[in-house]
Parts: structure tokens; sequence; C-alpha cells
């Protein structure tokens, strides 16, 4: 049938509104609802279904339908609705898919379960408006689809009935039979004229030619009516896509009021589309988390990945949806850059279009790959050769060591080639859960904002939290920050900007005090002010400038400061800072909350108790209608990115164009062009004279503000460019693969690259003042500080290191030249490597040994190179060597002598947060094994000799440090190896050790005492093997049965130890002491918590802790047998328990081990057992107790007074050190224990750390008792006494005897029926090996004996057994000549207590001294073990 034939017949049966004198009327109430989405794949009920406005409710409820008829209700949408979407795989299938039906769309089972099985990327939903005289047909339905492309329509062509036939004409012949296949509808018209001007429906064309398109069907629409002199109003909002990009337009034409509404229409953009979380009050009053059907945009990056167009905000916060303005067009291009512009605009969205579709992805320049080599090219492009990289670096991992694992060679470290031009980061701090949009920095302050709508307040000295400060109504982001003078202002996604005073913070403070005051780091952040900004989009660029007049002059002090904002609807705006106030009667509190924006198409604008209202002006001006106004000066994209380049300002935005602005003729002077992609950040580079952008593209551009030319564009990053910063001539990007680049600004060329992490880089900020850090924010939420790029290349070098042998010695010349060199900058840095060295003493793997060497190796390396004389000793095969440096040989000079281990514990990562050996520099604690217990206090000792060298203090005194590398086991060699280099201390006065923390968080200690301890294995042996109990159960006498009989008789309900005797040697606690305890403040819940018990054996906190420091006690540490199954059957023929026994001062170990042994012994004999009862002293520690008088503990108590500006709590441990003891007593001098870390430090547990400023702090602490001992002058720093050790002389004064043996008694008449353990050799130090100043010892050399002694309880006729003589075993003695000197007393006898283990060497000394007077000396006897 010829065409003008089928135009003249009658279409009233295929038109969806009948012919009629009402059907001009009707068309203008035909309004249905639209929803359109593009962006990260989502299941289609996100769109449909779930959300509380879908499409769905708005089918049943609409807000916003325009309707002139009383016929329906405007809420109906009932005649049909569809759906469509497109395959994940374009190329292989582009045609999309549609699902209609001419049933209510809220009554459409399919629906309901299709739209939870369908998910794309590009999403169609449509609901048809229920119209009287509208036929209801399902070709009808939206939205429709031909070849590749959908197409939905909301509105109607106004007279359609009078201008079909003309539009038709305009048809080729398959478009003119799909529209007529369709309905000819004026929808279907609409997108047949679309589809007319493309020759395939298949092909993909560009989003321009689409934009010229669909702008010459509203035009051809327009002048069509215009000729047919039609009068009623054209609605034509349209949306279509090709399953690449969207184009949606909402356009109005009305012949009779040029200011009539469009149909209404919205876009809300983000990086995702989600449902939120809700919270609501349970049972009891419980708060529980859930997910109902409020939706919303996310903002985790900078860049736009989801876009919704849509007839209604889908969701009640109306904060997420930006209305479209009239006559625009809005275009989403395939990666996802939002332009939006006037219909007509064709010079600005049609050069924007052209200028985004060319961005392409450049690799880094040959001539950059060349200066980084293949390992720093595949970090900074994140590929090699092409291909995408395998794995990223771990993030603020600060070791610079390679790490080893067991099997690997030491050999050099240093790593692969090219991996020396990173920089590490320097700490990593955590808060947020996601992305760290923007950062900013005030003195020692640094901000962050987030999703979670807080601004966390970070101390920059010490990486820890200040303060978390509400900042945004809930489930909104803090968008940007800025700091101006005194004020923080920031922006969020709830729309609203809040200007924040900065009181206290080294300037007049801003701003009254009041209730919305937030205290941080002695300052305080007071709320100032908020602004509600609405129907513009969300603010998400800020920058603040000095105010000016009208006239563009004056400064400051005439206007006050200027905000400028840039939104999502493309416009610039700026406020005074003068009206981001609160009125003085309005007194906020916080945290803040406004209320909702009701349900209405424009939300008023609120501000806090409507207080005031912003007074916006906009540096652009809207479009009013079409041909008006070509908008050269307009963004066409959301504004990302604003500066302040004064006079101008200077605005980036997703059409990937850079705008300067005048203030003062709020014009736009000059359009910068150049980028390919959406321009995110930009830096105003004042000295320089330049801007600097950072784009999609991948590119950095340098823009000369005076010749608005572009300088130089820098090619380094393969990913978007995010973030800028810039820092005395370095310029520094991040880019979304998660580099940062260094720049050098007077050459614009590449200088380094820090260490690429898995993140992209949203935020960059420098420090200004004080330490010199750049930090980022990750996508992540992660927050990591960087140094400075140095002008001078780090060496890397580990300095020199002596290899073969046991023992090597060498000496520093003292005058090393900048005391360690550039690689020394950081104590951290050293501390890292210190971690990497997995030395592990308690380990038989060969790979732990040779690990504990090359720690000591590093040690000496480094104090070496420091200028000290270094010395490592070695004199047990197998075990870790002992390291010595000496710092100064002036024998006029006092000697502080401080002592550390570098030995740790082992550490399985599988029970760790982080590696346990690569340090991790987190939220202002270090973490990483040993970095408390005691890497972390030996690099504080050592890095504050390192100070006090550098300033020229040190020469004051001599320093000594003696690092051991047994110390975790049995500082097997530790004693032969201090004993043979007695010179190296001679002249000590103080022993200063760090190996212990504070007994809670918040209050530095002193330790003045620590408990000793004896081991004790108690077994009973009786048959030869194990039985049967149900054969021989009730015929024989069970060992495990006596062994807890007598266990039970040791210890009450309450801890009170049965043994008679056991306390008598146990003094009083004073008066004073208990008032030490009292001070502690101890919380007894908190303490019964943070055990899980449910009570203790007492009720108050002095008690608590005198039982914890100050009584001894006896523990049942474990109780076994010989069962070898969780057999219930078995009856074992041996069973054990191993003993511990903590002792107090004056309680003589011997003493107890005796009357422990004597009370089993006669609780043995009651039960008048046939079995062999075995008791074997297995170790025993010496207690320590040093004089808190002494001149000693008055320096550190001022110390830490002066550092932490408190004073210390006295504490005692109820742990022991015997190496305290022994060195106390061999050298003559008071020992001081200086706790560096924190209760909660994890030592010896997983995630052991530090807190960095306990670190930093301690160092401080240990400087300045160095410092006061140099001043001092004073030999001696306790009370009195020659610091030499006198020739003939081991131990001080003193009254005590030092006693060591291996004790094992058998209380029974049959020898012991399992085999006997290796009988240990009694081994003393060869008189040759001891110094010269010793030569008048006395040595006498006893094996000691490999059977236990046997007895038999002698039972009396009264059935009560006879205690059992004393029973001693043949040991080793060595006597010394008696000490004169005055210092602390009973040396003698604590010589011996250290620890041991079986088969290994023993020493026994025994001395007797005249009593000295400090609270060691006394007129008793003590006995010292040694096992």
């Amino acid at each position: 049938m010829p065409r003008s034939e089928f135009l003249g017949v009658d279409l009233s049966q295929d038109c969806p509104v009948m012919v009629s004198p009402t059907s001009q009327s009707r068309h203008h109430s035909r309004m249905c609802r639209l929803t359109a989405y593009i962006g990260t794949p989502i299941v289609a009920a996100d769109l449909v279904t779930r959300p509380n406005h879908s499409i769905i409710t708005q089918s049943f409820a609409a807000r916003e339908r325009l309707c002139e008829t009383h016929y329906t209700p405007p809420c109906i949408n009932g005649d049909g609705f569809g759906i469509g979407w497109y395959s994940s795989d374009m190329s292989e299938d582009p045609e999309p898919c549609i699902y209609r039906s001419t049933r209510p769309a809220w009554n459409d089972e399919n629906l309901m379960q299709l739209s939870e099985k369908i998910r794309s990327h590009l999403l169609f939903a449509h609901v048809r408006a229920a119209t009287p005289g509208s036929v209801v047909a399902e070709r009808l339905c939206h939205p429709f689809r031909c070849g590749r492309y959908l197409f939905m329509h909301n509105g109607n062509v106004g007279g359609f009935d009078r201008v079909r036939r003309r539009l038709m004409d305009r048809l080729n012949d398959a478009c003119f039979e799909f529209a007529v296949a369709n309905g000819a509808s004026d929808t279907v018209v609409c997108f047949a004229l679309f589809l007319n001007a493309l020759p395939d429906h298949m092909a993909v064309v560009s989003p321009d030619v689409l934009r010229q398109n669909m702008e010459g069907v509203v035009a051809l629409i327009v002048r069509t009516c215009q000729e047919c002199g039609v009068e009623e109003a054209s609605l034509l909002n349209f949306v279509i896509s090709d399953g690449l990009m969207l184009l949606a337009t909402r356009f109005v034409h009305d012949p009779k009021s040029p200011d009539s509404s469009p149909a209404s229409l919205y876009f809300g953009a983000g990086t995702a589309y989600e449902r939120k979380t809700t919270t609501t009050a349970g049972p009891g009053g419980a708060v529980v988390a859930g997910t109902g059907g409020e939706y919303g945009m996310t903002h985790t990056d900078r860049r736009i990945k989801v876009v919704i167009a849509t007839s209604e905000p889908l969701s009640d916060n109306h904060t997420d949806w930006v209305v479209v303005p009239p006559n625009n067009m809005l275009i989403v291009t395939p990666d996802l850059h939002l332009l939006l512009a006037p219909l007509g605009a064709s010079d600005a969205m049609g050069f924007a279009l052209e200028n985004i579709m060319s961005m392409e992805r450049r690799l880094l320049p040959n001539e950059l790959q060349d200066t980084l080599g293949p390992v720093a090219s595949r970090a900074v492009l994140g590929r090699e050769g092409g291909e995408p990289r395998a794995e990223t670096a771990r993030p603020a991992s600060l070791s610079p060591r390679k790490r080893l694992e067991p099997g690997e060679e030491g050999g050099e470290e240093g790593g692969e080639e090219g991996v020396g031009i990173f920089q590490r980061a320097r700490h990593m701090i955590l808060g947020h859960s996601e992305s760290a949009l923007a950062l900013a920095v005030s003195g020692n302050l640094l901000f962050s904002g987030s999703l979670d709508g807080c601004i966390r307040v970070w101390n920059i000295e010490t990486f820890s939290l200040d303060a978390v400060v509400p900042c945004a109504d809930e489930g909104h982001a803090v968008l940007a920050l800025v700091v101006h003078g005194q004020v923080l202002y920031t922006t969020s996604s709830d729309n609203k900007l809040r200007a924040w005073g900065l009181a206290g913070r080294g300037g007049q403070e801003a701003g009254e005090e009041g209730g919305n005051g937030v205290g941080v780091g002695g300052g305080c952040i007071l709320l100032l002010g908020v602004v509600f900004i609405e129907g513009m989009g969300h603010p998400i660029s800020l920058a603040v400038a000095a105010g000016t007049r009208a006239d563009g002059e004056g400064g400051e002090e005439d206007g006050g400061e200027v905000i400028y904002l840039g939104f999502q609807d493309t416009s610039v705006r700026r406020l005074q800072g003068s009206a981001v106030r609160f009125p003085p009667t309005v007194t906020p509190t916080l945290p803040l909350s406004l209320p909702a924006a009701p349900p209405s198409s424009t939300p008023p604008s609120l501000t806090f108790e409507s207080a005031f209202s912003p007074t916006a002006v906009s540096l652009s001006y809207h479009p009013e209608r079409l041909g008006m106004n070509h908008f050269e000066s307009h963004h066409c994209g959301p504004v990302t990115a604003l500066t302040v380049y004064p006079p101008y300002v200077v605005s980036g935005a997703g059409d990937g164009f850079v705008k300067v602005w005048s203030p003062a003729s709020r014009s736009c002077v000059r359009t910068l062009q150049g980028h390919h992609g959406s321009v995110l950040t930009l830096l105003a580079g004042r000295e320089e004279g330049v801007v600097i952008s950072g784009s999609r593209d991948g590119t950095i551009k340098v823009w000369d503000m005076e010749s608005f030319s572009c300088r130089r564009t820098l090619r380094g990053h393969n990913d978007d460019v995010l973030s800028l910063a810039i820092w005395e001539g370095f310029l520094f990007s991040g880019a979304a693969d998660g580099g940062i680049l260094v720049w050098r600004v007077d050459s614009l060329t590449f200088y380094q690259a820090f260490q690429q992490v898995e993140q992209g880089v949203q935020s960059l900020v420098a420090t200004q003042e004080g330490q010199h850090l750049l930090f980022s924010g990750l996508q992540g939420g992660t927050v990591l500080a960087w140094d400075m790029p140095q002008e001078a290349s780090k060496n890397g070098g580990k300095g020199a290191r002596k290899e073969g042998g046991r023992e090597g010695e060498r000496r520093g010349d003292g005058e090393d030249e900048g005391v360690g060199g550039p690689e020394l900058v950081r104590m951290e840095e050293c501390l890292s490597e210190f971690v990497s060295y997995q030395s592990v003493s308690v380990s038989e793997e060969d790979f732990h040994k040779e690990e504990c060497w090359r720690c000591a190796k590093f040690l000496t390396s480094l104090l070496e190179r420091l200028g000290a004389s270094v010395k490592m000793v070695s004199l047990v095969e197998g075990k870790s060597p002992v390291v010595l440096a000496r710092f100064g040989n002036q024998p006029d000079k006092p000697t502080v002598t401080l002592y550390g281990h570098y030995d740790v514990v082992p550490a399985s990562e599988r029970t760790w947060k982080t590696d346990p050996f690569v340090m991790m520099a987190l939220n202002g604690y270090l973490y990483g094994r040993g970095v408390t217990d005691n890497k972390g206090p030996i690099m504080a000792m050592i890095f504050a000799l390192k100070e006090m060298k550098e300033q020229g203090i040190l020469k004051d005194m001599n320093a000594v440090l003696l690092l051991e590398g047994e110390e975790e086991t049995s500082s097997e060699g530790f004693r032969e190896a201090v004993l043979q280099n007695l010179h190296w201390f001679r002249g000590t006065g103080l022993i200063l050790q760090a190996n212990s923390t504070w007994i809670a968080d918040d209050r530095p200690c002193l330790t003045y005492g620590m408990r000793g301890t004896i081991h004790l294995e108690v077994r009973v042996h009786g048959p030869k093997r194990n039985l049967h109990s149900g054969i021989d159960g009730g015929a024989v006498v069970e060992p495990l049965n006596d062994l807890v009989g007598i266990l039970a008789t040791l210890v009450d309900a309450r801890g009170m130890v049965l043994v008679p005797d056991f306390y008598a040697e146990v003094e009083e606690v004073s008066q004073e002491e208990l008032e030490l305890f009292d001070a502690m403040n101890l919380n007894i819940d908190a303490y019964k918590a943070s055990l899980g018990v449910r009570g203790l054996t007492c009720n108050s906190g002095r008690e608590v802790l005198a039982g914890r420091w100050r009584q001894p006690t006896l523990s049942i540490n474990q109780v076994a047998s010989s069962n070898p199954t969780d057999s219930y059957s078995i009856l074992p023929k041996a069973a054990m328990a191993k003993i511990s026994v903590r002792t107090v001062p004056r309680q003589n170990p011997s003493r107890l081990v005796d009357l422990i042994r004597a009370h089993l012994k006669h609780e043995f004999g009651k039960r008048r057992s046939p079995n062999d009862l075995f008791v074997e002293v297995k170790k025993i520690g010496d207690w320590w107790y040093g004089d808190r008088g002494a001149h000693a503990f008055e320096m550190a108590e001022k110390a830490i007074e002066e550092v932490w500006h408190q004073p210390p709590l006295y504490v005692r441990e109820g742990g022991t050190m015997p190496i305290t003891a022994f060195l106390e007593d061999l050298l003559k001098a008071p020992a001081l224990h200086l706790p560096l870390g924190q209760s909660t430090d994890n030592a010896h547990l997983p995630n052991e750390r530090i807190r960095y400023l306990n670190l930093t702090n301690g160092k401080k602490i240990i400087k300045s008792i160095l410092r006061q001992v140099g001043e001092s002058g004073r030999a001696r720093v306790g009370n009195g006494g020659s610091s030499v050790l006198k020739e003939g002389q081991i131990q001080g004064n003193g009254h005590g005897e030092a006693h060591s043996s291996l004790h094992t008694e058998k209380m029974g008449e049959e020898p012991m029926a399992l085999p006997v353990p290796q009988a240990r050799r009694a081994v003393s130090v060869p008189l040759s090996l001891l110094p010269a100043s010793v030569s008048g010892t006395h040595a006498h050399l006893t094996p000691l004996q490999t059977e236990p002694l046997v007895t038999r309880p002698t039972i009396a006729r009264s059935g009560t057994p006879t205690p059992p003589s004393s029973c001693t075993s043949a040991s080793c003695h060595a006597h010394s000549n008696a000490g004169t000197g005055g210092g602390a007393g009973g040396s003698g006898g604590r010589m011996g207590g250290l620890r041991s283990q079986p088969a290994s060497p023993t020493v026994t000394t025994m001395g007797q001294g005249n009593g000295g007077n400090t609270p060691n000396a006394g007129n008793g006897s003590k006995k010292g073990w040694m096992l």
C-alpha cells in the first residue's frame, strides 16, 4: 500500500489516544514514569522493585505527575509497563531484551521474579499513565527496541493527530513500517524519526551523532507543530541508549505559555547505587541493623561510575537527585563521562563530546621507562610488556630489607634492581571504613573525611586519633575539606556546607566556646555554621579565597573569606564566608541533626533551625530556552575541581575543560583546552605562576597563568589522575591505580615513584610546617604518610661487616660524618629493618639461628657507623652472640650501661593481622614481633645516643650497650661473655633497662621491684606400664590420685600457700607502698573483665596489686600423665605436675625449695602409698628490688615528668628478670627499669605493637637521663661508693651466699622406673677467661650428681610420717673473696640468678660481704640459684 494511502486511513484503533474534542487535554495529561540506569552492573530489582519509591511504587503512588483531568487520580500509572536490558557481553550480543505487559506493574508476579534474576549494566523501566480513552495494548508499552537501541518517552507530542502525517512522511520505508507495526503512537513516531537518521541500526555511533540526531528530532517536532499551528504543549522527555551510552532530554514546547514547566526529570550520579543499612530498636533497647527499601548514591571515588535518569527520585533522600534543567540534554558516554547542556548548544556540547571521546590511555614514555627500569616501570604503569600486573606491593610495608624465608640464603640485602627508586610509606592510618575522599592539614592536625560522614582528626606528630567529628547527616559522605586561616570548611553529600572554627590551634580562637565544641590535641573544633544548598546536586568541589569587594579589590579584612563551590549541575557558585555562621542566638549541639526534606519536587532550603538562608551567586548562568544562548563559557559536566589563583578562580569539570573565572565580573575569562577526560583535580602553584590539572586521560597539564597556555604535559600515570599536591619544589600526583609520582617543579621532570598500593589515591595533602610529610587518602579508607623526598639519594648501604670467626671486634673512628649518613634519617627505618630479622632464639631451626647472627651483625654495623667501639662475643656454639658497644672511654666521666635483648619469641602469621616480621605503622602504633620486647626500646637507646652525639653532649659521659640474643631462652653464654669483658663496663655507675610495660595505657611508670621464680617438677611413678582401669582399677594405688592428692595440699581456695613457713621471710607491706598501690586506681570490674573471670581472690585494688607484685605465690601450671590418648580406660603408670613459685624480696629460694619438698614428702607419706615421688628443681631466677630514694630514680622521675608532663607511677612486676640482679651485683651499680610500652602492647602475643608516641618519648626520656648523668659528673648515681671493679672482686658488698645445684630427690625406696634424664655437666668459667681484675678468685669444680637420691619415708608408730632429713646433692661451688665496696648489697647472693636449661653449663658462686646502705644490704643470708 502506498504510504500516502496509508496516511489517509483512520488510525484511531492504533493510536494510544483516540481522536476526540478532548484529546488535546488528554495528550497533556498522559504523564508516564520512567527510569534508566547505566554503570556498574546491578540486579534489576535494585532499580525496579526494591527502592521505597521505585518505578513500581510510582505506578500507583506517583508524586510529580502533571495532570489536567479529574477522570484519573494523578498518582496512577496502570496502562501497562515494560523493562529493557542489555547483555553483559555487548560484542557478542548487542541487541537488548524487553519484557512488557498491559497488567498493572504492581500486580505482575513475573516482573517481580525476573527483576531478581536480571543483572545488567544498562536498564530501562517504564510505566504507562492510566488515561481515559487510551488504547491498552502490549505493543504500545515502553520501552521500544530496534536494532541495538532502546527508547522510551514521558510526555506527549502536542496536537499529534494534526502533525502525525507530516512526521511520518519523513520516514524511510523501514522506519515507516516499524512505526506502523508498533502502533504509530507519538512515542513510536518519535523513535522512528530518530532511527530514520541512522543508516545501520546495529552499528555503533559516537555520542555526538546520537546528540545531533536527538536534537534534530526535537527540532523537527517543534517546527512541524509550528507549521501546523498547534497550540498545545509538547512534552518531550526522551531516553535512548545503544547499550554503550545513555541520552535523555527534558524539553517542553508550549506556544501559549513560554514559561510552562516540562515533565519532571532528575539524574543521580555517584560511585554506586546501593541499599542503605538501617538501624532499629530491638528487644531490650538493643540496636538491630538491617536493610530496607532506602537506596542512595555512595561516593567512594572522585569519578562517576553510576548514573540514573528518572522521572522521580527513587528515594526519600532528595539530596542524591539533581533536577535536569528545562530544555536540557543529559548524555552519559561509554566511559561514564556525564555531560549536561541545553538542547541546541551545539558548540558547547559537541566540542565537549569530541574532546572526551578522543581520550586514550597513554603508556609511560620510553625515556621514563629507561629512567625507572623494568621493576619501577611495572609499579608505575601497573603492567610489564603490556600484560596486567600480577601483584602490587603491600601498603605501608615499612621494611627496607627483603624478608627471608626458611631455606633462603641471606646474602647481600637490597632486592631487585631498580627498587631503590621507590619511596616507602612511613605510616598507615586506619579509621575510615571506605574511601578517604578528602584531606586537609592545619598545624599538627590532619583532617580526613570519608563516606561515613565523619571527620577524623589525627595528630601528625604521633599519627594517633585525636577526635571523630560528625560532619554530615547519617548515610552521607564528606566530599571536600579546605582549611582557610583558622576555619575548616567542609562539604558533604547531604548538600550542606559547614564551617568549623579551629580554636586554640596556634592562633586566635574562631568562634565562641559552647556546647558545639570537640576537643582535639589541646584545642577545640567549634561548629560555626551550616548551609543547605538545594537544587544543584552535591557540592563536589570546594575552594576558599580571601574576600574582595564588588570591584574586585580589597582583602580579607574588607569582605571576609569567599567560598566557591562546584556542583553536579555544572555550575560554579560562591558564598560570602560571613554567611556561614550561626547567629548569636543559636547554640548548636553535636551531632547536628537537620530535618529531612519533605517529598516534593523542590525541597526547601534548610539551615539549622532555619536561622538564615544562603545567598549563592552563580558564576555561570542557566539556559532558559532552546536557541537563546550557546553558553560557550558554561561547563557541560559536573564541576569536579576548584582552586584559587588570585585574582582568578579556576574550575575543572567532567567535560574535560579548565575554566578561568573572574570573581569581579562573574564571568569566564578563558577556557583552557587540552585534556581528553574529566578534570578531577586542580592545584594552584602561586610561586611558580601556574595552575596544574589532573585528568581521567592520565595526564597532568601545567598551565601558565600569565599567558593562559599549557607549559607542559606530564605523562607517567597509566590511569586516571585523581589528586595533586605541591611541596617545596616537588609536585605529587596520585592515580586510580595506586601510584604516586613525584615531579620536580623547576624542570617539570620525573623525580621519584612512591611504592604502589592496591587502592586508588583519592586525595593528597602536604604538611607545610613541622614534619615534612605527604598524606595520601586511599579508596579503601586508608591514609598513608610518606616522607618527603630527599635531594640526596640514599645509598642503601648497610655498613661494613666483618665476617668469619666466632668473635669480631671493631672500633669506629668516633667522628663519622653525619652520624650514620642519610640512610639513618629516622629511628623507624632502622627499627623496621631490625624487626625484619627473625631472631627467634628458642627455635632449633638453622634458619632462625642464622637470623639471630644476621640480626647481631646488623646491630654491630649500625653502632659502628654511629662511631662506637663494637664487639661481638660468642662463647657457646650454636648460641647467639652478645653485642657490646661503647661510646667514650674517659675514666673521669660517668658511665651508664644500657641492657637489651635482640631475640624474640616465635610468631605465627596465622594469628597475626599483619606479617609479624614486616613492621607495619598503623594508627600511631608500630606492629611487629619485638617492637616492644625488646627491639623498639633498643632502638630508642641507640637513637638517644645518636642524637646526643650529634648535639655534642655525649662527650660528658661514657655509654655501654650490652645486647644479648638468648634472653628468651636461658641467656646461655651471656654471663660468661660479661665476665670475660668486664673491662668494657669499667666505671659503670648506672644500669638502664627498658624491658617491661606500663600498668595501663595512659600513665607512665617506673618499675622498682620484680619477683623471683622457682620452677619445680613433681612426679609420681607407680606400675611399670600403663594398666586398664576396668581390669586393674581398685587393685592398685594410682599415681595420678597420689599426685592430685598432694597437690591439693599446697594452696587453699583463696590462693594462700599452705606450705608451713612459706611466708616467714616476707616483709609486711609498708603504708608508703600501700599508698602507691592506691594511686594506681585499679578498676576491679575492668580487671576481671579483661581476664574473663567472675571473681578474684580479693576485693580491693590494693589487695589485687599486692597479690600480683608484693606477695609470693605458688601456681600449679600443668598436670599430665603417661596416658598417651584421650582414652577413659587407661590407668597411667606415672603422673607429673609443673609448679612455679614467685618469690619476693628477702625470701631465700633454697629455703623455699626445702620447705616445699618437705611438705610434699610429708603429705605423700600420709597417704602410705607404695609409689615413688620425685621433686626436681628446673629453674631458679632471683628477685630484684630497687631503692626508690636513690639518685637514679630521682633522675628518671624528672625525665619522665619533663616528657610526659606528669609524674610516673611507681610499680612492681610480678614477673622475673634475673639479669637485673646479676648485673647490679656484678657491676656494683643500681639498676633502673624504665617501661616504655603500654599494657596492651601484646608482648609475646599476636599483633605485638608499641605506640609511636611511647617510642619517641621513650627515646627522649633515655636521653634526658643520660644527659643528667653527664651533667652530674658522678661516677656513681646510687647512694655512694666507687664504680670501679677492684682487684680480686667479682661481687660487691652485702651479706649473702650464692649457691647453685641441681636438686632432685626421690622419696621412696625403689629406684625410679623411667630412664634417668641426661646428666648435666657442672662447668664453671675457666680462670683463663676471667679478667685480670678477678684473678684472686678461687674456683672449685665438682660434678653434679647424675642419679636422684632415694629414701623411703619412715613411718612412726603413730602413723605420722617423720619429716625427711635435708637432702643435698653434689654441686659446683666457686668461692670468692669478700667485697668491701659500699654499693648495692647482697650481690653475692644473686650472682647466680640466671635462667638455665637441661645440659647447660652452670656456674655457682658463694660470697660473703659486708652490709651496704642499699635496700638489698642485710645481715641475713640470701641464696641465689642458677640452674
